[in-house]
């Protein structure tokens, strides 16, 4: 399909400044079609918000959060619930005109080296983008003048040769067309470092093009009316406290672009708060798990479910995490009970009894329920779904409990690939090995990693994870036992690691360390125990290895088909 015919997801940060936003929005919808609009809220008043939540927008989705956020954690936001090819981060100050997308969108059918596209405007920090006749009247034209312009410009040069409808320019951030290709290949704004922002586009931009290749380009036959800073005065910043915000932090990137500047990539660690616009936002989930989501470190089990809520939230739900601590007693549309095994008997029992619920089967805590004769053990009978974390899963469930189970489907531990993924800007190390787990006898398999590394002494083995029994005085000295760290950190080692090591004894109900490791093109040394390399997958096929460990979908699309 050509760019000019896909679907464009049009990001819009909102931080006050209702008249502005009105007219933005009026104007997109008189001269756009073929988009979904992405709203955040970043710590809107009233009027805004009961405005945006008035819009009646076939495909609209809103994310509010209760204080300033700043631009590029907020645009983050964005990027992150878009579902199309092409991304559109327009400014609430901004008036469009007849045809602007659509020019826009043409650039990358007939430019291939474009990412990135702008078009002309009245205020873009005299840059080429810039047109003067239109900056020095900006607050005063009206929209009938406003798309005058913009005709006589497209007129002008409807007939001009490619070289100069799109030519290579410096653009500002205030209306950028990106490719979601590109922000797979060089992450997203770095809100770490830019904070509420000033310039974050251009460290993003200069990524595009030095880490990717992608040139930036402006279409001169479209225009885009903006109007200029009326995000900064919305939270009191006048232009010189504006010019001056980041300015060390700007001043560094500049000096140091062309030379040495290296761009640390951070995943996409931004919360989304709520979906209101959705029909699914009355639906009441109760989370049950033993453990506090919002505290994991590097936990399997946490880091798991952390990515499935998350998702659940953005598609709508409304989701309580339940807790032996906070085991509440409202009544939910339905129940997802995950790890359980520290709840009280009779808390688990009115949910089996009474209650609309599934059972996500984490490890292998069912097996022992139907061994020991628990009053539970009618929990797989009256599920409205049993899910577990592979077909090798279920198999050895079965085998186990010498029983077919009712309902039974499967998903994969989810793996986020904005944070696991193979950095070509970081050498492998052919000597470093990752395994991960802990060492408790019996699953995870650590005795069989001291075997393996006193068999191959020149191997360097970081260990990860939780450790009682052992520790570096008392392993092979050429494993390294790190501990627990956050999953970022994790991650990073797996990118320099050649290989990723996992030889449990019990059946590894999923193996999400491999399938990470995988992701940043490690070579696996396992055994036949990991319930993951049973699947109908090319793991040689990266972008099949992608689709397959985005399993939140698949599980989301199971909830749904149940309520």
């Amino acid at each position: 399909m050509k760019w000019i015919n896909k679907k464009v997801s049009i990001i819009i940060l909102i931080m006050n400044e209702y008249n502005y936003l009105k007219q933005c929005l009026d104007s997109i919808e008189k001269y756009t079609d073929n988009y979904e609009l992405i709203l955040i809220l970043n710590g809107s008043g009233n009027k805004i918000k009961n405005y945006v939540h008035s819009l009646s927008y076939p495909d609209l989705i809103i994310i509010e959060n209760k204080e300033n956020m700043g631009f590029p954690y907020g645009i983050n936001q964005g990027i992150k619930v878009a579902k199309h090819d092409l991304l559109l981060f327009l400014n609430n100050d901004t008036l469009v005109t007849p045809n602007w997308l659509r020019t826009l969108k043409k650039t990358f059918d007939e430019v291939g080296d474009a990412g990135i596209v702008g078009p002309y405007t009245s205020y873009a920090g005299s840059n080429g983008q810039q047109i003067d006749i239109m900056y020095y009247r900006r607050n005063v034209v009206e929209e009938e003048e406003i798309n005058a312009f913009a005709k006589l410009l497209t007129k002008y040069d409807e007939n001009l040769d490619r070289n100069k409808k799109y030519h290579p320019c410096s653009i500002i951030g205030f209306c950028l067309l990106v490719k979601k290709e590109v922000i797979d290949k060089i992450g997203v704004f770095d809100w770490h470092r830019w904070k509420l922002g000033n310039e974050e586009e251009v460290e993003f931009i200069w990524r595009a093009n030095k880490l990717a290749g992608y040139k930036t380009y402006l279409c001169t036959t479209s225009y885009v009316h903006h109007f200029g800073r009326r995000g900064w005065s919305s939270i009191g910043y006048n232009q010189d406290k504006q010019e001056n915000y980041n300015i060390e932090v700007r001043r560094d990137f500049r000096e140091r672009k062309d030379t040495n500047y290296v761009y640390k990539f951070i995943k996409n660690d931004v919360e989304i708060p709520s979906l209101e616009n959705t029909n699914l936002r009355k639906v009441k989930i109760a989370w049950v798990a033993d453990f506090l989501i919002q505290d994991y470190i590097a936990g399997g089990a946490q880091y798991t479910n952390n990515i499935m809520i998350e998702e659940g939230k953005r598609r709508g739900y409304n989701i309580d995490v339940v807790t032996p601590s906070n085991p509440l007693s409202n009544n939910y549309d339905l129940y997802v009970l995950n790890n359980i095994r520290h709840f009280e008997g009779r808390f688990l029992l009115n949910i089996v009894n009474n209650k609309k619920y599934i059972k996500w089967e984490h490890d292998y805590w069912i097996v022992g329920t139907k061994r020991n004769n628990s009053p539970l053990t009618k929990m797989l009978d009256n599920s409205l779904l049993n899910l577990f974390m592979s077909k090798r899963q279920i198999n050895e469930c079965e085998t186990k409990l010498g029983m077919k189970i009712p309902k039974a489907d499967y998903v994969l531990s989810p793996i986020d690939t904005d944070m696991f993924f193979i950095d070509n800007n970081i050498r492998k190390d052919s000597n470093l090995a990752i395994w991960t787990g802990h060492d408790e006898p019996n699953n995870k398999g650590f005795d069989n990693l001291i075997e393996y590394a006193n068999k191959n002494k020149k191997l360097n083995i970081k260990a990860f994870g939780k450790f009682s029994k052992y520790n570096n005085s008392n392993t092979p000295p050429n494993i390294d036992i790190m501990g627990e760290v956050p999953q970022v950190e994790f991650s990073e080692w797996l990118k320099k690691a050649k290989y990723v090591i996992a030889l449990p004894n019990w059946v590894e109900p999923t193996g999400r360390s491999i399938m990470e490791g995988l992701l940043c093109g490690c070579t696996l040394i396992v055994n036949d125990n990991i319930g993951f390399l049973y699947e109908d997958i090319d793991i040689d096929n990266y972008e099949e290895l992608k689709k397959a460990v985005h399993s939140e979908n698949k599980f989301w699309d199971l909830i749904e088909g149940i309520i």
